[in-house]
């Protein structure tokens, strides 16, 4: 899968490298020390804005989950969505977070998908079988306000 660059981080990064080299062979001048922590503090700010550009107008779908599968940690999604009279059934992208135990997944999972199998999805109106599961920190930062359907 190909995910998009995010070229404000990269910069960031790019500059926190070259103030980390500057500290690292030139000693401790404060120049240095601007340019790493600026640079790191400029990549991790761009994360969460960047990714809420490109998710604007995406909608918050009630979904049924068909299927899932989980390995050490990781899971996958069979769902089901109805958007302007059509069904998707579709995986949703990768979550973010990874599991330190079976345990903590399944947790996470039973608070995220109901008794009746159903969750929800971002959904992209544009692609609809672009879809992200709707739970968590992330969505809470990417998505400020819930447009519903």
């Amino acid at each position: 899968m190909w995910y998009p660059t995010n070229w404000y981080a990269l910069a960031g990064m790019v500059v926190f490298g070259i103030g980390f080299w500057g500290l690292w062979g030139r000693g401790p001048q404060p120049i240095y020390w601007m340019a790493a922590l600026g640079g790191f503090g400029f990549a991790a700010l761009s994360l969460p804005l960047v990714g809420r550009a490109r998710r604007r107008g995406w909608l918050r779908i009630r979904a049924v989950c068909l299927d899932r599968e989980c390995h050490g940690g990781y899971f996958r999604l069979q769902c089901r969505f109805g958007l302007e009279g059509k069904a998707y059934t579709v995986t949703p992208a990768a979550f973010w977070r990874n599991f330190n135990s079976e345990q903590a997944l399944q947790r996470f999972l039973g608070r995220v998908i109901g008794d009746d199998g159903g969750c929800w999805l971002r959904v992209n109106p544009r692609n609809p079988l672009q879809t992200e599961l709707a739970a968590g920190l992330a969505d809470k930062l990417l998505f400020s306000r819930v447009r519903q359907s």
